[in-house]
């Protein structure tokens, strides 16, 4: 008896029927694609080490990437839909648009 050779069926591709919103735009330009989550950005900055932990939220205007010798920065970005804060803190902090 021979064996009916099976053939692999792929699912269908679905190709996209409108244009997304980034297209012609400048290599390094932000553009948000998701859903908008919350209505206002909310930033919080903690400092750790060792011994002691703080975290504090903050408005965008007050970003610093200086902090205490021996610490460790950590800056937590909710309601990324506004890309002008996403913009100013890679500026404060030297973050080179392609990487962003």
């Amino acid at each position: 008896m021979k064996k009916k050779k099976r053939k692999l069926q792929l699912p269908k591709l679905q190709i996209p029927t409108r244009k997304p919103r980034t297209v012609g735009v400048a290599p390094g330009t932000l553009v948000f694609r998701g859903e908008q989550q919350m209505e206002t950005p909310v930033v919080e900055r903690t400092v750790y080490n060792q011994e002691e932990y703080r975290t504090r939220t903050i408005l965008d205007n007050e970003l610093n990437p200086k902090h205490p010798e021996g610490t460790i920065l950590w800056y937590d970005l909710r309601g990324l839909h506004q890309v002008e804060i996403i913009e100013r803190f890679g500026k404060a902090f030297g973050l080179h648009p392609l990487a962003m």
